[in-house]
Parts: C-alpha cells; structure tokens; sequence
C-alpha cells in the first residue's frame, strides 16, 4: 500500500507541476534512420561558456537539435522546420557554390570555438571548419543556422545525465511510464496495440482508479518515442515516466 502511494503522489504531482495534464503536442517524434542529413553544423567547445552542440537538418524538412554544453536546450530535440525556413536554407547552400569553398579557414588563435559546417547532396558532401576566419558567405550561413536552433517549438527526445537523475535527484525508470486512461479505457485492451513493444501492464498504482504503471522493451523502442507515443494518444490523459523514489528506511 506505502509503494501504491508513492506512486500516486508522483503522478498527482507531475500533474499540478505540468502546464496542463490533458495538453499534448500534436507533434510526433520522428525516426531519422531512413531520413538523409543534408545540412549539419556543429559549435564546438572554448575557454569560455561558448554553447556546444550539434544541428542537423534532413530532406523531409525534419531538424535535430543536440544540446551538449552551455545550451538552453538539453539532450536531443526535433522539430520541423517551416516552409520558409527550409527554403531559405536550401537556398543559401545553393547560393554560396558550397562545393568550391575551402576545407578548412584556421585563424590561428586556440581558444576559438570551431564551426564545422556539413552540405550534403546526392552526389557530395562538403565539410568546411573555422572560426573567426570564415567567408562571408559561410558567417550567413552560419547566423541562418543558429536562427533554426534558438527559434521554433523543439520537441525534447532523449535526455541527458542530468535530466536523468530527475527532480530531487529522483532518477526516472526509463522503461516504466505511469499513465491517466480516460474514462472507459480498458488498460488490458490498450496494451494490445503495442504488443511489438511488449508494452505490459506492471500494476494498477491505485485500485479502482485509471492510473497504471506501464513497462516495456527498451530495446525494441527508444524511451522518448514510447513516452511520446503514448502521450499523443487520444486514450490516455496523461503520461510520464516512472521515478525511484529513495525514503529513509524504505529501500526501493
């Protein structure tokens, strides 16, 4: 009964804590295995707090965003690009005769963060690494990209360390999702759907209620694409991974 009430309070307290626990995005989280990367930048680290991270763009219009050090977002992040955005992108690249640009502008001062600017086609890929010494047309380039990563509405994917450990250093069960069944929903049912994931029902949290404990096969499903899935649909009010709850005297 103690371990059920733990339970409970995690998930009444992901509610209250959550804009709202009926909102979901009408966004899905994309796999990029069959997609092709045609543009990539990556910022490296320096002396100072210069932002590291990677932005990768595919030819369906879907980014990636890597958040790595110094970043307002953490982790991996997608979203799609407008069709504006990606135009204007795609344009530049054209634009610049990418292709016939140097490999490398080093300026030759150490503590620089590096940019490392890819331009993919069908026939090509072109990597072109520097500085403060870049050609103008790369600088461009360069502040179009980091428009595409400080704008739009990010969809968060895969966490960090960090992000793992969770509030209150409560570390998240990354193959455990609590979930709120709306009213009707027979969880037994639910389940079925998602049998390639052996998605399986761990335990009711509380009797009679419609909060379940959900567990399924990482390693048929990333994680964030099983929370994602579950949270975008329409039999489920609400969803959130599971997290261990250390007590004094309770041993989890």
């Amino acid at each position: 009964m103690q371990s059920s009430f733990k339970y409970f309070l995690l998930f009444v307290c992901f509610c209250f804590t959550a804009t709202a626990c009926t909102k979901k995005t009408n966004e899905r989280i994309t796999d990029t295995s069959q997609l092709m990367k045609i543009i990539e930048i990556y910022k490296s680290p320096c002396f100072g707090k210069c932002p590291v991270y990677t932005l990768s763009i595919y030819d369906n219009g879907l980014a990636t965003y890597e958040g790595k050090i110094n970043t307002d977002l953490k982790g991996m992040n997608q979203r799609f690009l407008s069709d504006t955005e990606f135009s204007s992108i795609k344009a530049a690249f054209k634009k610049s005769n990418w292709m016939s640009l140097k490999d490398n502008y080093p300026s030759g001062v150490s503590d620089l963060p590096k940019k490392v600017i890819t331009y993919h086609t069908k026939e090509q890929s072109k990597k072109v690494v520097g500085d403060m010494k870049l050609p103008e047309v790369v600088n461009a380039i360069v502040l179009q990209l980091d428009a595409i990563a400080k704008n739009g509405n990010w969809i968060h994917v895969e966490t960090t360390t960090e992000e793992k450990m969770g509030d209150n250093n409560n570390p998240i069960i990354e193959n455990e999702i609590l979930v709120d069944f709306k009213d009707g929903i027979s969880a037994e049912e639910f389940i079925k759907e998602f049998a390639t994931y052996d998605l399986k029902i761990k335990k009711q949290v509380v009797p009679n209620s419609s909060i379940y404990l959900l567990e399924f096969n990482p390693e048929k499903i990333k994680p964030a694409y099983m929370l994602n899935t579950l949270k975008n649909n329409k039999q489920i009010k609400v969803a959130e991974f599971n997290k261990r709850v250390s007590e004094r005297g309770i041993e989890n």
